[in-house]
């Protein structure tokens, strides 16, 4: 009798009732957002996109172009105006709305945006690539975002370039900016042939490899290597890595003032020093000819090599 009292049928009723509903609103809510027929089984969508716009740049002194879904091609052209042409193939398993570009002026700014379907659960993937044309004279500022997409930007001389990727690589070839700033969440940077007067890298987790490079350099890498090689040197540099090797290449008449420290790893170097403080190999200082020049490299866990 004791078990029977405790034992309370209508509260167990009420709660497998309760499963009971939870369960049929999330099944319906799958079956809503996948476009899924119980009779017909999984239907998918597939589309091209084929999007273009074109702007004058009159009164520009930025273009700002900003996408989630696509690769991001600059490329330069011998004419006045710019062209942006997004195409591509998208497929799903619900409808959707085409992707499409929007192309509009804000101050000085010429925005250059993307504009995402809505689509809610369901499986969704895209080849789209965003190609930006941009007269070859255009010398002013350039912000690139992607979320999820590759950046492709070759033979521009600028005042200011920023990438911003939250993931996807960059590739770089034969840029010249008075200012560089690079930031990723994850992927890789790979550039030939950079000119600046000052650079910022901050990469999250993802490799940075730098050729024929010139420019005061600060960079943040917390996983990843970074391999910066100058084609001249006259310039401060700070390095920090939280994980990976810091590999910097100097021309042989390079001269500077050293303070590099590797937590957890060894430092060595091509050139002859003249040592202030050295601690068991893991910390260097001291000078090559003179201290003009000041770099800084900090690895927590990675070598260090300074080479030319």
């Amino acid at each position: 009798m004791k078990f029977i009292e405790k034992f309370n049928i209508k509260k167990v009723v009420i709660y497998l009732l309760g499963i009971m509903f939870v369960t049929l609103g999330l099944g319906t809510l799958i079956i809503l957002g996948t476009g899924t027929n119980l009779m017909k089984g999984t239907h998918s969508n597939h589309t091209s996109v084929n999007d273009s716009k074109t702007s004058n740049l009159s009164g520009i002194n930025e273009i700002y172009v900003d996408v989630s879904s696509s690769d991001i091609n600059i490329i330069p052209e011998g004419t006045s105006q710019l062209k942006a042409h997004l195409y591509g193939d998208m497929t799903s398993n619900n409808k959707y709305t085409n992707s499409k570009i929007q192309c509009y002026k804000s101050g000085n700014t010429l925005v250059i945006k993307q504009v995402e379907p809505h689509i809610n659960f369901v499986f969704f993937s895209s080849n789209l690539k965003l190609d930006v044309y941009i007269p070859a004279d255009y010398n002013k500022d350039i912000k690139l975002v992607s979320s999820s997409g590759d950046i492709n930007v070759n033979d521009y001389k600028l005042n200011k370039l920023q990438c911003n990727l939250s993931s996807g690589n960059l590739k770089m070839n034969n840029i010249n900016a008075d200012t560089f700033n690079y930031l990723s969440s994850s992927g890789d940077l790979k550039a030939d042939k950079l000119t600046t007067k000052t650079t910022t890298l901050d990469s999250s987790s993802g490799s940075i490899n730098i050729n024929a490079f010139s420019g005061d350099l600060t960079a943040e890498n917390s996983s990843g290597d970074t391999n910066i090689e100058y084609a001249d040197f006259n310039n401060n540099i700070n390095v920090h890595s939280s994980s990976g090797e810091i590999a910097l290449t100097l021309p042989k008449s390079a001269e500077f003032d050293l303070d590099a420290v590797a937590s957890s790893g060894d430092i060595t170097t091509d050139f002859p020093i003249t040592v202030s403080g050295k601690d068991g190999g893991h910390k260097l200082q001291g000078v090559v000819v003179n201290d003009k020049n000041k770099i800084k490299l900090d690895v927590s866990s990675g070598d260090i090599k300074i080479l030319n």
